[in-house]
């Protein structure tokens, strides 16, 4: 691996020559002990840069180069690469943590909020973007029981969750503080979802939600951040969280 220097204060590492015979083998003995790792942009001052997963793929042939991978934490930032998450996911993985980092600053939530921009009511392409990102990820990890997405996601990113077989805890982490993300819309493709039995959220907008939350009674639990559920809008067999 070698430091590369880019433009921005990140520090990208990148992979220099070819993978010996000898380098792949100690990484193959190694491998199938790693069973967590994070990828997040901006968390550090350094990043792992895409190109190094395109080609720990291309040794193993396409098969998965972590096999026992249960928990990725992934940064992704929208409209640039977005091949790099694909060649890590695969069956093994039992929890991802993806957070949808925005290319414009100030951010479009806060944007809305201070009258910066006008308040679009059609899918933007990072939504088709993340969307399809998303039906990407999930058809090849099938075995996902535990999903944290962070960051401004509309009901069209959310529609490949149907297709997750085994989840069972969703943490949407500021996905519904925007004034115009369709609760009601993103409430009726988590109803959906029978597998799912533990739903927590972040929303400073929420007033539409208690007309959707009689359809979440498969659910054990449930909570908003940053709010407190009046008591009476859950069933009797959810229990609200702090």
């Amino acid at each position: 691996m070698k430091n590369l220097k880019t433009r921005d204060p990140i520090t990208r590492q990148v992979l220099v020559g070819d993978i010996s015979p000898e380098d792949w083998d100690r990484f193959t003995l190694y491998a199938p002990y790693v069973r967590v790792i994070g990828v997040t942009p901006n968390a550090l001052n350094w990043e792992i840069d895409p190109s190094v997963f395109f080609f720990l793929s291309r040794m193993s042939e396409g098969r998965p180069f972590l096999p026992n991978l249960e928990e990725l934490l992934w940064g992704q930032t929208v409209l640039s690469d977005t091949a790099g998450i694909l060649f890590l996911v695969s069956p093994s993985l039992r929890r991802l943590h993806f957070r949808a980092y925005d290319n414009s600053s100030p951010s479009l939530i806060a944007m809305k909020r201070y009258g910066n921009l006008d308040i679009q009511t059609k899918p933007l392409r990072r939504d088709h973007v993340l969307h399809m990102l998303l039906d990407m990820i999930i058809s090849k990890a099938v075995n996902v029981e535990h999903l944290t997405l962070s960051g401004t996601l509309p009901p069209i990113t959310l529609t490949p969750l149907l297709n997750c077989q085994r989840l069972r805890a969703l943490h949407l982490h500021w996905s519904l503080d925007d004034v115009d993300v369709g609760i009601v819309q993103i409430m009726d493709v988590l109803a959906r979802i029978p597998t799912l039995t533990s739903l927590r959220m972040s929303a400073t907008v929420w007033h539409d939600l208690h007309g959707s939350l009689p359809r979440l009674e498969h659910l054990e639990s449930f909570g908003i951040l940053g709010n407190r559920l009046r008591e009476g809008y859950l069933s009797p067999t959810l229990s609200a969280l702090d």
